[in-house]
């Protein structure tokens, strides 16, 4: 399983409310309470090494559209996914950068670095 799909899953159960989007596709619209886009940006792996490091590319994004309730709604959602981030021990980030995702949902971007062991499904 990929660091993505693992963390994907983590934030489905932690956060079953939420919109949790982790495939190539574009969204048309943010549910309330706020919704996540996740997508891995590279994958590394050392030299003759069974472990895996992913750069994952995680959105914050809000549902709220009146621009005075914004920027409190990010801070509060942004707290939600840092506490389910927190206890991950494989998983790390250290900034989440305020940005609009594709000109229309406002959010944060948050990088997340992972470390994951390959293996052989089915083997």
């Amino acid at each position: 399983m990929s660091g993505r799909a693992y963390l994907a899953g983590v934030l489905k159960d932690a956060l079953p409310d939420w919109q949790i989007v982790s495939d190539p596709r574009a969204i048309d619209s943010v549910r309330k309470p706020g919704a996540i886009v996740l997508g891995t940006s590279k994958i590394t792996r050392g030299p003759g090494s069974a472990i895996l490091g992913a750069e994952l590319v995680l959105w914050v994004l809000t549902a709220a559209d009146r621009p005075a309730l914004i920027e409190d709604d990010l801070d509060d959602l942004l707290k939600a996914v840092c506490d389910v981030l927190e206890p991950l021990d494989a998983f790390n980030w250290t900034e989440a950068e305020r940005m609009v995702l594709a000109d229309v949902y406002d959010g944060y971007k948050v990088t997340v670095t992972c470390a994951y062991k390959i293996e052989n499904e089915g083997a």
